[in-house]
């Protein structure tokens, strides 16, 4: 179980320390016989630390992310910015593009593109 201390109840110098840790990122390590034993860093590292070694723990979500790190790579990802871009292009292209109440099959070019990139039934 983790001890909780209260920053009030340190000394002055200890509290400037932790504040500037809090502020800064700054860490600090503590030394004993010239050898480290501890390091204070804010809470926030702690929680990115925290994190990076609860996903480096989980065997399904690291599949995951190299899986979508692998679909980046080979170019199998449209980013956002590309696929509006299409849209706009179809829509200058053919002024009833997206507009599925006058074409209800119509699924325009921008999601065929996106279909054939992602390898996804047209």
């Amino acid at each position: 179980m983790d001890k909780r201390f209260d920053i009030l109840d340190a000394p002055e110098d200890v509290r400037a320390m932790v504040g500037e840790c809090e502020l800064t990122g700054n860490r600090t390590t503590f030394l004993r016989n010239d050898r480290p034993i501890a390091i204070l860093i804010s809470h926030d590292e702690y929680l990115a630390l925290r994190e990076t070694i609860d996903i480096a723990d989980d065997a399904p979500l690291r599949a995951a992310i190299e899986e979508g790190e692998a679909e980046v790579e080979r170019g199998a990802m449209i980013g956002e910015r590309l696929a509006r871009a299409d849209r706009r292009a179809a829509r200058r292209r053919n002024p009833g593009f997206g507009n599925n109440r006058r074409r209800p099959d119509h699924r325009g070019a921008a999601v065929r593109a996106a279909a054939r990139v992602l390898e996804l039934p047209q």
